[in-house]
């Protein structure tokens, strides 16, 4: 027997007391299944059910929909969310001797509690090693060069019969 995985797809109404597929509710427009319509309250058949439903074609097209519109390049606010990490990424490494700095003081503060100042000292040791700030600087070169060039794309004067072929 397998065990049993999280159903993160599975939400309780407390009104009803029935149990909906939200995946399936929001990115299916099948009727067929009353996880996504009127909801499910059959307990005495509830594990075939759900393992029917999970393995069912409409349930896996539903989470194929919903990985689709996590994909940033499909999002409408794409550019947003790439200038967003630009500037993640920009404030750590303009910051990362005063983060360090930040971690170190956590985690020798005996008003800590153990586990924030266990947590502190892992960070900062990461945050010692020469890979960790190679990463955030590289990864911030990238996104800087990404942003620049998706506002020179947006430009309205950009000009597509000079784009050789």
């Amino acid at each position: 027997m397998q065990p049993e995985k999280n159903k993160d797809w599975l939400t309780l109404s407390a009104s009803t007391h029935r149990v909906f597929c939200w995946v399936c509710k929001l990115f299916s427009n099948s009727t067929m299944s009353s996880l996504s319509t009127t909801g499910f309250y059959d307990w005495k058949h509830a594990t075939e059910r759900l393992h029917d439903h999970e393995n069912s074609f409409l349930h896996r097209e539903a989470v194929c929909n919903i990985i689709q519109r996590m994909v940033t390049s499909s999002r409408i606010d794409a550019c947003i969310v790439e200038k967003q990490a630009c500037e993640t990424t920009r404030a750590v490494r303009e910051n990362y001797e005063k983060i360090k700095e930040v971690l170190l003081e956590m985690s020798l503060n005996g008003n800590e509690t153990t586990s924030t100042r266990h947590e502190a000292s892992c960070l900062h040791k990461k945050m010692n090693k020469f890979e960790t700030g190679l990463c955030v600087v590289m990864w911030d070169t990238i996104l800087q060069r990404i942003d620049s060039v998706n506002k020179n794309l947006q430009s309205p004067s950009l000009d597509l019969s000079a784009v050789p072929d």
